[in-house]
């Protein structure tokens, strides 16, 4: 299946880059509508620059389909010459000197930057889950008197307000960054109380919301499976990363680096699992030994 899926993405390509197609006609010719087109052929072409980059393109270049179409044949090389079966190393963030650079690439692109900043920052420093960031409140950052805490108990079961793993405010890059973020929604009168406490922010409103205010909705994963999810932050994080620069990087590698950064600096696996919420030191153990994923392996998330 992942691999009919790579070919299917690889016409679809074509057809949009040579026949002159829309996503939505070529993804019709396949049975599939025009997100789901585009998607896989976007990451498709990321997966195939990692191997063979593709001449005059890079980063966020890649999710536009007119510099595509301008680097046609270099674009169509670089997809023929694609080995799904050859890992993709995990992209590393070498340092804090390269996070300017990758803050102002997500600002630049980003129409909720202050947002999207600080979602990245929290997912680089603390390892946070989509579905943690979807049910973080006001009141798991500030205190009544709008003074920074120094972590949040996040939530683990289905009710709110069920104590999980803690989540510490230990990066000042990343106070900055919620801060800006809070300032905009007061300016903005989004979730906000008309008080003073908590900043004049709703306490009980989510951290972080969509661009109109809203929670972001969290479901059950199907009519069979009640275990909870947020597809809405899983797409912002997938997106994100990529105006980020960090082809092909999901929030679980970034957690994984979070975490090998922790045991260099000495933290036992008991202590990297309290920190990122994983309940055994099995659990950790693989986490820290995982090999990079084979390209098919990314793919899976296009399908």
């Amino acid at each position: 299946m992942q691999r009919k899926t790579i070919d299917q993405a690889a016409e679809i390509l074509t057809d949009v880059l040579v026949r002159g197609l829309s996503f939505r006609a070529a993804g019709a010719r396949h049975g599939i509508g025009k997100s789901t087109a585009e998607r896989q052929v976007k990451v498709l072409v990321r997966l195939a620059a990692s191997q063979t980059p593709i001449k005059g393109l890079r980063g966020s270049d890649l999710n536009s389909l007119a510099l595509l179409r301008n680097a046609r044949d270099e674009v169509l090389r670089s997809v023929a010459a694609f080995d799904p079966a050859t890992p993709i190393p995990a992209a590393q963030l070498a340092g804090d000197d390269e996070l300017p650079v990758v803050i102002r690439s997500v600002r630049s692109q980003s129409e909720n930057a202050n947002r999207d900043v600080a979602l990245l920052l929290l997912i680089i420093s603390t390892g946070a889950k989509p579905l943690e960031i979807a049910r973080m409140r006001v009141c798991d950052y500030l205190d009544r008197a709008g003074t920074l805490r120094e972590f949040a108990v996040l939530q683990t079961g289905g009710e709110p307000g069920k104590g999980g793993r803690r989540l510490y405010f230990a990066s000042q890059r990343l106070c900055d960054a919620i801060d800006a973020y809070l300032v905009e929604r007061l300016r903005r009168g989004l979730g906000t109380s008309g008080g003073s406490d908590f900043r004049g922010l709703d306490p009980d409103s989510r951290l972080f919301m969509t661009k109109d205010g809203r929670p972001f909705a969290v479901k059950a994963r199907g009519p069979h499976d009640p275990r909870p999810i947020c597809p809405v932050v899983v797409a912002i994080c997938r997106r994100i990363l990529t105006r980020a620069g960090l082809q092909g990087v999901t929030t679980h590698a970034l957690r994984r680096q979070l975490a090998q950064r922790l045991t260099a600096r000495g933290a036992s696996r008991q202590r990297v699992g309290e920190l990122l919420g994983i309940a055994s030191t099995r659990s950790v153990g693989r986490l820290l030994r995982a090999s990079a994923p084979t390209a098919a392996q990314l793919f899976c998330d296009a399908g």
